[in-house]
């Protein structure tokens, strides 16, 4: 019987694998987006800029925007340990410890295997390059109509209402 426990402990983690590298992927899709020939680019998330005279604030933070896109795969990640494993040659789950203020905590799920996966590993590394890339487009754009404190009159060269700018981001 061990056998067979073994084999369909297999089969899920591997379909666990499929669904969280799948995920990752997408997500990845959506943060590598190419620009079509048309010069459009599908916006993944919308920042509202209020002017303050002479800068400009955003909501969302750059720093809440970059936190909130890194929670994304940890978040995707995170969802295997909703999956608990069998004790050796049963299918009987692991039993479970008490955690702070008398929580019930799983310590033996597919989370850690998932995690250590070389493949994800390269698929969240390149997730983050990504999300730093975009972070750093937005905060760029951003940064163009901030009026440089070197020069007493930046009014005269704000690009602000350039409709060829709107289409750079």
């Amino acid at each position: 019987m061990k056998e067979y426990y073994y084999y369909w402990e297999r089969r899920i983690y591997n379909a666990l694998f499929k669904m969280i590298l799948r995920a990752l992927i997408s997500f990845k899709a959506l943060v590598y987006q190419p620009v079509t020939p048309q010069g459009k680019c599908y916006p993944l998330f919308q920042i509202n800029a209020n002017y303050e005279h002479p800068y400009f604030t955003t909501v969302p933070t750059y720093n809440e925007l970059y936190d909130i896109l890194n929670n994304i795969p940890n978040n995707i990640i995170n969802s295997t340990k909703n999956f608990w494993r069998w004790m050796d040659g049963t299918c009987d789950f692991c039993k479970a410890g008490k955690g702070p203020n008398d929580e019930v905590l799983q310590k033996h799920t597919f989370y850690t295997d998932i995690e250590q996966n070389n493949i994800i590993i390269k698929v969240k590394f390149l997730l983050g390059l990504g999300i730093k890339k975009a972070n750093d487009r937005a905060r760029k754009f951003k940064e163009m109509f901030e009026p440089d404190p070197e020069t007493k009159d930046a009014d005269k060269e704000n690009p602000m209402w350039d409709p060829k700018l709107k289409l750079a981001v």
